[in-house]
């Protein structure tokens, strides 16, 4: 809903919500009038003519009283009756229409774009109720009561994607949204992850569905955030307190002894949560499989295996082996494919794209880092 007191936005024929005009018999900066006539203008231009106009004596373009020339207009109270119109404004037009039952939603004359049979479905109009699909039909002119259209005509209609290995924070939600990513699984989780995932799942928040697991429980010291895990002990209580505080899963790190892996695999299968993560040395990949633990990178795999010296004869046996465990590989190629472009102009250009504004610091000092030298082991090791 959109509340003013200014001038019409740019592009405000695109508004469809209720506005509200706000404007001071005394506006020496851009007459009320003029201001009111442009919002109707441009929200007809768009079918909206649900546009409010309410002008208060007194008052200035701020909505304040009038004030000497040396006080900040800005900070002045504002003038009788403005917050108060502006709550009832609320009330009518937006807290009403949140407590109404949703109308269904028709994207009309859309393509569907069909992932299970690889094929596109044109001109479809697709139903949905209380946010679930409820028909996909051949589109039709007819006339629907009561519904929300959507214009889908040039445009494509396919199931969210999944993004299955994500360290994120709260700005970085939208990001994921504006791709096209409604579910993320959160690889290093913290009690803020799991504030968030609370939050959109009420509508609090604009974001995907998350799963978040427990922070990195690791055997030893490590570069990012984690749970240490000394013996079988600890690991036991930590586990059954990360599974009481809501985590959706087990991170498995490096260095984990197999006494404290034994110990937290025994708290999933009592509490139904999964393991998930990296093959620490300890325990090795057999023991790993047989636990159910899903992989995170598909190198794990390999150094499990064979080290980090790739013996390409080991690769058919690896991939039998992780086909009758039935675990779930997050090959996550697209960081290995990063780490090994290390000290190459490809490497170079990609600090130069706009998107790097939206990479969050610590992780641009750390590739930062890998520009000019050889890349060791350890700056392989990922979350």
């Amino acid at each position: 809903e959109g509340v003013a007191t200014f001038d019409q936005a740019l592009g405000g024929e695109r508004i469809q919500a209720a506005v509200l005009v706000l404007g001071g018999e005394n506006d020496q900066l851009q007459p009320t009038a003029y201001a009111a006539r442009r919002w109707r203008e441009c929200l007809a231009q768009g079918g909206n003519r649900n546009v409010t106009v309410q002008v208060f004596e007194g008052a200035n373009h701020f909505l304040r009283a009038a004030v000497e020339e040396s006080d900040d207009p800005h900070h002045a109270p504002f003038v009788s009756g403005v917050e108060a119109a502006m709550q009832d404004w609320l009330l009518e037009h937006v807290l009403s229409e949140q407590r109404a039952p949703p109308k269904d939603v028709v994207v009309r004359n859309v393509t569907v774009v069909d992932v299970l049979q690889g094929r596109l479905l044109e001109n479809r109009d697709v139903r949905l109720s209380a946010g679930r699909i409820v028909s996909v039909n051949e589109s039709s002119e007819n006339e629907l009561a009561d519904v929300r259209l959507i214009d889908g005509e040039n445009r494509y209609l396919m199931p969210g994607l999944v993004d299955a290995h994500v360290h994120l924070s709260e700005r970085d939600l939208p990001l994921f949204l504006a791709n096209g990513i409604t579910s993320v699984r959160v690889l290093n989780g913290s009690e803020s992850h799991l504030d968030m995932r609370s939050r959109i799942a009420t509508g609090e928040l604009l974001g995907p569905r998350m799963q978040v697991t427990s922070p990195l429980l690791a055997g030893e010291p490590q570069q990012w955030t984690h749970i240490l895990l000394r013996d079988a002990n600890d690991a036991l209580e930590r586990a059954r307190d990360l599974a009481d505080a809501g985590y959706d899963g087990f991170k498995i790190y490096d260095g984990l002894s197999l006494d404290a892996y034994v110990a937290v695999a025994s708290v999933a299968r009592e509490r139904s949560l999964p393991l998930v993560g990296h093959i620490p040395h300890e325990v090795g990949i057999d023991r790993g499989l047989q636990a159910g633990q899903s992989v995170e990178h598909s190198e794990q795999l390999v150094e499990a295996t064979v080290g980090h010296s790739l013996d390409a004869a080991q690769i058919p046996k690896i991939v039998a082996d992780v086909a009758a465990a039935g675990v779930v590989v997050t090959p996550t190629l697209a960081s290995q494919y990063m780490l090994c472009s290390t000290r190459t102009p490809e490497f170079d250009t990609r600090f130069d794209r706009p998107e790097m504004l939206y990479v969050p610091p610590n992780t641009m000092r750390w590739w930062e880092t890998l520009r000019n030298r050889t890349l060791s082991n350890s700056d392989a090791t990922m979350p």
